[in-house]
């Protein structure tokens, strides 16, 4: 259905933007400025998932969960995540892979998991969709 079309849309782009800021800024952190991957990994990772709340709760889910329990769940849905990004990172580097290469590569992987999370749980008590139609404006849900 259309609605979740958007939805799915909305995520995809938001991971982008979010992938985006979490590579580069590793990428600034690493090269630029020389703070060791790890430090730099946790830094650019704590940007990208606070833009990526944000961006999900206002944009792709248009949650009316209270602010207190969905970033609480958020945040928890995170911490599973993060905690996969470092043993990932800390397995790929070893391996001889790039930073930035495990980066992307697991930044291809977590998003289906979070998504799934995030639409049943997370932000769960969604109410800012409109309903949807059958093109003539009548309700068909």
């Amino acid at each position: 259905n259309r609605r979740a079309l958007h939805q799915i849309t909305r995520y995809g782009v938001t991971g982008v933007v979010s992938v985006a800021t979490y590579v580069g800024s590793l990428w600034v952190l690493v090269h630029a400025i020389s703070l060791p991957e790890i430090f730099a990994n946790t830094a650019a990772y704590a940007l990208a998932t606070a833009l990526n709340y944000l961006l999900n709760f206002y944009w792709s889910f248009m949650s009316s969960e209270a602010h207190n329990v969905a970033s609480a769940k958020f945040l928890t849905v995170v911490a599973v995540g993060f905690a996969l990004n470092a043993c990932f990172i800390t397995l790929t580097t070893t391996a001889g892979m790039p930073v930035t290469g495990g980066a992307l590569l697991f930044s291809t992987l977590w998003p289906l998991v979070s998504f799934a999370l995030q639409k049943i749980w997370v932000f769960r008590a969604s109410s800012k969709w409109p309903a949807p139609t059958d093109g003539s404006g009548l309700n068909v849900s």
